[in-house]
């Protein structure tokens, strides 16, 4: 449970010892005083020594109370006491010190303020009738000397009375207002306490799931929750999150909503103006109390309900991912400035799921971009090796039969089927190593990247005469050390597509596969003398294709964390360039 300081400094029982703390820091300065009045009139010199005795006695008294303050279970009976004790003390120094004229009289009011302080008005009462009456009775005893003494004691009895009531009204217009303030505090405890449970929920439901939507309405709810506190009526406030379509960049459609009648709840806007445009540009909260004024807002049928509204953004980090937009009466302007921090939180909470929903998305995306990637390499490997190794392997079989039957017919032609199927298995060899080595060359682990595109184009140029296939490059120091093995994958990946594809395609003579430095980026280029192509065409035809080389290659590009480029035109040949970081 948490505590408010502000609420325990409005106990009675703490009231009652700051009080009786101040009471002390008082007597002190009453005891002084009253030692001061002795020693200075000469009528009481001969008291003085008895009344040193009795100021020190008051003194270590006093202390004395002080420390038994801090015993809770004893301060009312302390208080009592102490009461009674001045009451004591200054009756009997007034009449040792002149009785109804002495001259500390006076301090009978502060002696009734003290009681009313403690008691309330019928503890000051009390006080001022005992110490009137004994005024009033000393005044009757010297009438017979004064005629005037029971007129002063009459109207210094009655300023008594006058003083308990003024100070007991005080003290209840006080001790009213300190309940109105521990009311007040309790409510701002108990607001501040739904605001932590409130948002232990919003960050619990965002770990339990992955559909932001979920967590959307739900914020919206919470932020509604606490906005209706000062305005009960449910139907006095609505709601809406408004978030970017991805598919459409400006464009904003209703998430999550509360209290929309159709059709608000499916309504789409571009925020080219009014208020949703300055807050999007400037990431900042903007109240309105005219909603209906608005360029925007004024399309929703809601803002004619109601006239004024606050627009919050939805951001994470430096990305923006909507608004979050409520309406309502006046007073939801007042009670949402109160609030504006907690709203604050909920709109970012709002925003890092949505964030974590797209980051999901793409994460799902690149994971299916991954397995159907795999599966299209598994078809290719399937495919060479049916239409290489395996037929070769086939046609082996068979022409070892045949030659296994000119044995004894016709040695000769037996010879020359052996060496035709020595060639044919020594090119199936080679091509089943080739197979291998497009799937996961060992070089590039062994020797590296530029070794790996090395070896790559001697051994394709070893097995046909056309096209020519040229590589160069830097100095394998310069780069190798900082390459990551995931980008030198995904290079070497994109080196290999784009050359299959020129000698699939592009008729070409010559291919070059170059890889140059450049400060912090490592850059591989395919460029080919072939035929080219229109790119555009090609990318524009992908729903009727059934290749997607290109995309392969600037998704290979992504995943290192560079880009990738294609230019090419018909007759003019075609360049693939792809740029991937070096690691610091």
């Amino acid at each position: 449970m948490l505590y408010n300081p502000r609420v325990l400094a409005r106990d009675p029982l703490d009231r009652l010892i700051k009080r009786e703390r101040l009471f002390i820091r008082l007597r002190y300065g009453a005891l002084l005083l009253l030692l001061g009045i002795v020693a200075l009139d000469p009528r009481q010199q001969t008291s003085l020594t008895l009344t040193l005795y009795v100021v020190a006695a008051g003194i270590l008294l006093n202390f004395l109370a002080w420390l038994l303050l801090r015993i809770r279970r004893l301060v009312p009976m302390l208080v009592l006491l102490s009461a009674v004790a001045d009451s004591l003390f200054l009756l009997y120094y007034i009449f040792t010190t002149g009785g109804g004229q002495s001259d500390l009289w006076s301090l009978v009011f502060v002696l009734i303020a003290a009681t009313a302080l403690r008691y309330g008005v019928w503890g000051g009462l009390v006080i001022a009738l005992a110490f009137g009456a004994i005024h009033l009775t000393t005044g009757f005893v010297e009438s017979a000397i004064a005629p005037t003494g029971v007129y002063s004691s009459a109207v210094r009895t009655l300023a008594y009375v006058v003083m308990a009531l003024l100070v007991g009204w005080v003290m209840r217009y006080e001790e009213q207002l300190g309940r109105v303030e521990s009311e007040q505090a309790q409510l701002e405890l108990q607001r501040k306490q739904f605001d932590i449970e409130a948002f232990a929920k919003l960050t619990g439901t965002m770990s339990a799931n992955t559909n932001y939507q979920v967590t959307l309405q739900q914020m919206l709810d919470l932020s509604l929750r606490g906005l209706r506190t000062r305005e009960p009526n449910d139907g006095a406030i609505a709601g809406m999150i408004l978030l970017f379509d991805q598919s459409q960049d400006e464009t904003l459609f209703v998430a999550a909503h509360y209290n929309l009648q159709p059709p608000d709840d499916t309504r789409r806007s571009t925020p080219i103006v009014g208020a949703m445009r300055g807050v999007l540009r400037t990431a900042d909260p903007i109240m309105l109390k005219a909603a209906r004024r608005d360029p925007l807002l004024c399309q929703f049928n809601v803002t004619q309900q109601f006239p004024a509204a606050v627009i919050l953004p939805l951001r994470a980090g430096l990305s923006l991912y909507g608004v979050a937009v409520f309406v309502g009466g006046e007073p939801l302007l007042e009670t949402f400035k109160h609030r504006l921090e907690l709203m604050e939180a909920y709109a970012t909470q709002a925003a890092i799921a949505v964030q974590n929903a797209q980051l999901y998305a793409q994460l799902r995306a690149e994971h299916d971009h991954v397995v159907d990637s795999e599966e299209k390499v598994r078809h290719e490997v399937a495919r060479d090796l049916h239409d290489g190794p395996v037929n070769s392997v086939a046609s082996i079989t068979m022409g070892i039969d045949f030659a296994r039957t000119l044995l004894h017919d016709e040695p000769a032609k037996a010879k020359e089927e052996l060496d035709r199927l020595h060639r044919l298995a020594s090119k199936t060899a080679r091509d089943m190593r080739m197979t291998m080595y497009r799937l996961r060359p060992l070089a590039l682990e062994s020797a590296g990247l530029s070794a790996a595109l090395e070896q790559y184009a001697s051994r394709l140029q070893a097995e046909q005469s056309q096209p020519q296939i040229h590589f160069s490059g830097p100095n394998p120091n310069q780069f190798e050390s900082r390459l990551s093995s995931n980008a030198a994958t995904m290079v070497f990946d994109i080196a290999r597509e784009a050359v299959g594809n020129a000698i699939k395609h592009a008729e070409a003579k010559n291919i070059w596969i170059v890889l140059r430095v450049s400060a912090d980026w490592l850059i591989a280029s395919v460029t080919d003398d072939g035929k080219g192509f229109d790119v555009n065409a090609v990318r524009s035809n992908y729903a009727k294709r059934g290749s997607l080389g290109l995309v392969n290659i600037q998704e290979r590009a992504v995943l290192a964390q560079g880009d990738a480029e294609i230019e090419s035109a018909p007759g003019k040949g075609t360049t693939v360039t792809a740029r991937v970081p070096l690691e610091e």
